[in-house]
């Protein structure tokens, strides 16, 4: 999960910087859109004051205004200063009115992309930082589960070592019969032993590939949230958090994260993936407590069985002993 988190989040990160590049974008072109409509407002006005006063030249029809502004005379010459019929202001005025509809339109167009885009980037920002969550919960997951298996594996070795002291406590006198049992106690006690370091190595190694995957993904994600312009808008990081309490809420623990997923329409949805995930992340067991000595009228059986199984492993295989037999779990990496 970790790692399907992290790759995610280079296709989530990317579309984020998008659209926050693309919102500067779109305010610039709102800006030029703005202007451009207060002004088609203003000849309008210009013009059609002027057209009411019939300041407007017989020859080409243009206004006072217009006309002075081209730095001509006003009217042209041979021409004459015209008052417009009532017809005439009202198609003026439909003809001014084109430019003011079409710079109108213009804008609520890059307005409602505006908008649109600013949706999308805060949904993308937002799942962002939902993903930087759950990546820790699936860190924080693996954590915890080698800290079980190597919980469990201790406490079935202090049990069976337990077990054998027990034995060999109770082994007296100098008859062959004793001699045997005390060999097949040291025979049995160094499967015991040559079997947990076994274990112990193994679970070293798993928190060895852990921390290096951690930090391969670290690097990787860090590279994701350096992509311009995010560093001025989105101030999170992948930064591992070394605990991660598996009661924390489910928005806390990333449950929001939709695996790169940013849909708007989806906002609030989750993935049934990633609830089952969270789910048994809540669903990690406690760190067990100290075993428990057998009672007095058990200890016997219980010497009994220990010894049968571990006398029967060869002290080489370190495959021998399943997990669940007598009463443990196994110590196998």
């Amino acid at each position: 999960m970790a790692d399907s988190v992290a790759g995610s989040l280079d296709g989530l990160t990317a579309a984020a910087a998008a659209r926050v590049n693309e919102s500067a974008r779109l305010n610039r072109l709102i800006d030029e859109a703005q202007a451009k409509l207060r002004r088609a407002i203003e000849v309008m006005a210009e013009t059609m004051a002027d057209y009411r006063q019939g300041l407007f030249c017989s020859g080409c029809g243009k206004t006072k205004t217009e006309i002075l502004k081209a730095g001509d005379t006003f009217p042209h010459p041979g021409q004459q200063i015209l008052r417009p019929t009532l017809a005439q202001i009202a198609a003026k005025e439909r003809e001014m009115q084109q430019p003011v509809d079409r710079a109108q339109s213009e804008l609520k167009e890059l307005v409602a992309k505006r908008d649109k885009n600013a949706a999308e980037r805060e949904e993308a920002l937002a799942k962002m930082e939902a993903g930087l969550a759950l990546w820790n919960t699936s860190l924080a997951y693996e954590r915890q589960a080698i800290e079980w298996r190597l919980r469990q594996s201790e406490r079935a070795y202090n049990a069976d070592r337990q077990t054998l002291d027990h034995t060999a406590a109770q082994v007296a006198g100098t008859t062959p019969e004793a001699t045997r049992e005390r060999d097949r106690i040291r025979q049995a006690r160094a499967t015991l032993e040559k079997r947990q370091r076994q274990s112990r190595d193994d679970i070293a190694a798993a928190q060895s590939r852990l921390a290096a995957s951690a930090a391969d993904q670290q690097r990787r994600i860090d590279s994701f949230l350096a992509r311009d312009p995010l560093p001025r808008v989105f101030s999170g990081a992948a930064n591992i958090t070394p605990y991660f309490l598996p009661n924390a809420s489910f928005n806390d623990l990333g449950g929001l994260f939709r695996m790169g997923d940013f849909n708007v329409a989806r906002n609030g949805e989750t993935l049934a993936r990633v609830e089952a995930f969270i789910a048994a992340f809540r669903r990690l067991p406690a760190v067990p407590a100290a075993p428990v000595p057998p009672a007095d009228g058990t200890t016997q059986q219980k010497v009994k069985d220990v010894l049968k199984e571990l006398l029967a492993c060869d002290p080489e295989d370190t495959e021998c002993r399943k997990p669940g037999r007598h009463g443990g779990t196994g110590v196998r990496g």
